[in-house]
């Protein structure tokens, strides 16, 4: 093997020299491929806090119609029991301001 690898020097420089083109090509197409899954990784971040953000705006809207909701029950509730929300709701708008017990009893 000394004798083979003494007698081809020029060819030896050669196959060194096709591996170091070889090695440096291959390293560039691994920094490429690294910096793709970096920018896949960094994208998939972005998506994934969108989503959260999303999901968090979801919850705070159905929180609001739940409050809302709730706030018109409560002054329907008190309107149908005469004693008033004090919130100038709509419940009472066609019976002149008394409750429909209170109808009946001026009647």
């Amino acid at each position: 093997m000394r004798r083979l690898w003494r007698g081809d020097r020029r060819h030896g420089a050669a196959v060194f020299g096709l591996l170091a083109l070889a090695a440096g090509l291959a390293g560039c197409g691994v920094s490429e491929t690294a910096g793709s899954a970096a920018t896949a990784a960094a994208l998939k971040a972005r998506e994934v806090q969108q989503a959260a953000d999303a999901q968090e705006r979801v919850r705070q809207s159905l929180a609001d119609a739940e409050r809302q909701a709730k706030e018109r029950l409560d002054s329907a509730e008190a309107a149908a029991n005469g004693t008033g929300s004090g919130t100038g709701g709509a419940g009472n708008a066609g019976d002149g301001g008394q409750s429909p017990a209170g109808a009946e009893v001026g009647r």
